[in-house]
């Protein structure tokens, strides 16, 4: 069992690692830094410690923990990289299952950056309520591109990972509930109507669901030696999507990086009587970003940016029913 700092889960689950470059939020990939940190050793090949390698001893894991887990599958590179073979997958997905159907209460969250494949290989009939289905987004394009398909998927939870953020992002289009039919999935207003004071399909006259597209976002800044700056409103207008749809958020992290604004920003222990300012920061030679609009980010570490938004923490998880 591998215990995990990562804020949204307790454990993490690498049946395969290794990964390769698919768009502008894999530039600085914390996963093949480690992979490179820990090369010849744990799994991760000597000579290229982040080529995509199978680990098929370590499908079982799961099934040997005795209390439930939050699950974070591969967090060292995409279960749906084009080098894993369809058959490992499915390997996979049979341990999932197997967690459900003996009820041993673990949640498993799969991210990707990869869909399409998911969307091809991963088709239950009925969603499993332990098994959440996410994409990364760390840009509007990769929103507006990968979010569809993943509506294509059942799940218990559908969420997005916009980390690291890197440009505002608006997720107002899929934060938003829907008439459902069991039958003829997703419905406009056109394709619904009341009958014997309840809301029916028009076309089966089913009774019709209301559901959320989306079920939980995440955000975060990003983390390492060349992590790009995140303007704060950026994640505030993420949060405030969020709260007006009643979905749930998670601000992970600021990154390197943080304004050092009020409500957002703790001095280090040792610097607690000191008041943040410019002649402190300038003082400390830490590197100052600047954005057009005059916000300006100072690179103090990751732990010294910490997670507060606005004078608090948001730790917020979805609701499975």
């Amino acid at each position: 069992m591998t215990y995990t700092k990562i804020e949204w889960a307790d454990v993490v689950w690498n049946p395969t690692s290794g990964c390769s470059r698919v768009s502008e939020g894999c530039e600085n990939c914390y996963a093949r830094r480690m992979a490179y940190r820990l090369r010849g050793r744990f799994g991760y090949p000597a000579e290229e410690p982040f080529k995509v390698t199978l680990h098929p001893e370590r499908l079982d894991e799961p099934l040997r923990w005795r209390q439930p887990k939050r699950v974070f599958v591969n967090s060292m590179g995409d279960l749906f990289h084009d080098d894993v073979p369809d058959e490992f997958i499915y390997e996979v997905y049979h341990r999932i299952m197997f967690s459900w159907e003996k009820k041993l209460g673990h949640i498993f969250m799969v991210l990707t950056k990869r869909p399409e494949r998911m969307a091809k290989l991963w088709k239950p009939k009925v969603p499993l309520d332990n098994l959440w289905l996410g994409v990364t987004c760390e840009n509007q394009q990769a929103a507006d591109e990968r979010i569809p398909i993943l509506l294509q998927m059942p799940a218990a939870v559908r969420f997005v990972s916009v980390e690291p953020m890197l440009e505002p992002v608006d997720l107002s289009e899929w934060l938003k509930e829907v008439r459902y039919c069991e039958r003829h999935g997703q419905l406009c207003d056109e394709g619904v109507r009341w009958e014997n004071d309840q809301l029916v399909c028009k076309y089966c006259r089913r009774p019709v669901d209301r559901m959320r597209l989306l079920n939980w976002v995440i955000a975060g800044g990003e983390t390492g030696p060349n992590a790009r700056p995140m303007h704060p409103d950026w994640v505030r207008s993420l949060r405030d999507q969020c709260q007006e749809a009643g979905v749930p958020f998670f601000f992970k992290q600021w990154g390197q990086w943080n304004d050092l604004s009020s409500g957002n920003c703790v001095a280090p222990r040792k610097d607690r009587r000191v008041p943040w300012s410019d002649s402190y920061i300038l003082s400390h030679r830490n590197k100052i970003y600047k954005f057009l609009d005059g916000c300006r980010m100072f690179r103090i570490g990751k732990k010294t940016a910490g997670r507060l938004l606005d004078g608090r923490t948001w730790d917020e998880f979805p609701e499975v029913r």
